[in-house]
Parts: structure tokens; C-alpha cells; sequence
């Protein structure tokens, strides 16, 4: 699919893009081809972070990988009374059942407690 692009610049800038497309011995037009290329891959990278669900609204912090996410979710895990998840693109990838009470919480390694009130089970990885 071609589209037609109408780029805008003063002579300056045209100089300055004209000289950077020389150094890599392509056209102004192909370089702008290749910086559109790689624009697109810098968003497709921001996408694939991942971010956390607390039950009050999905967190707007993106973190690189799944372990950090996990971490951070822990740190700043509060009693919402829902399930805390951790989602790439969308997608829940991993989550922290919340239980009401203390029941089953001896079954559980790793538990985020809230006084008698609740805690956080352990991570359920999904992916």
C-alpha cells in the first residue's frame, strides 16, 4: 500500500536531512522511508511493555519485563479487595487472587497480608 506523505521544512532542514541521507548513501526519500521504519519499531517496543492492573485502573508505568512488573505490584499493593494483574498489550499475563479472611492463607508461600481483613495469593503466571 502507497501512501503519499507532504513533508514541510525549511531549507535548513532539508539541507540537514539531505546531508544525513548521503552519509548513509540513500535518497532524502528513502531516508525518510527508514525513519518511519524506525519510528514504528520505538512504538511497537513502548506496546510490548508491560503494565499493572490494581483493581482501581490499569497503571500507567511501563516496565520491561514481567519479574520488575511482578516486584513493583508487590510494593505498591494495597487492599483493594480485587485481584492485582499484570498485562502486555491488553492481555493479562500474570496475576494475585485477592482472598477474603485468613482462610487458606498456610497453603500460600509467598502472601501479601492485610491484617485479618484478606492478602494477595501467590503470582499466577500466565504466559
Amino acid at each position: 500500500m502507497n501512501k503519499i506523505v507532504e513533508v514541510v521544512m525549511t531549507n535548513e532542514q532539508e539541507q540537514q536531512f539531505l546531508r544525513q541521507a548521503e552519509k548513509r548513501g540513500v535518497s532524502l526519500q528513502e531516508y525518510f522511508v527508514l525513519l518511519a521504519q524506525k519510528d514504528r519499531l520505538r512504538l511497537r517496543r513502548k506496546r510490548d511493555k508491560y503494565r499493572i492492573n490494581y483493581g482501581r485502573g490499569v497503571e500507567k508505568a511501563r516496565i520491561s519485563t514481567l519479574e520488575k512488573a511482578m516486584q513493583k505490584a508487590d510494593v505498591f499493593a494495597a487492599r483493594t479487595g480485587k485481584t492485582i494483574s499484570i498485562e502486555k498489550n491488553n492481555v493479562p499475563v500474570a496475576f494475585r487472587q485477592w482472598c477474603k479472611g485468613s482462610k487458606g492463607l498456610d497453603k500460600v508461600k509467598d502472601p501479601i497480608v492485610f491484617g485479618n481483613r484478606g492478602y494477595y495469593a501467590d503470582w499466577v503466571v500466565l504466559e
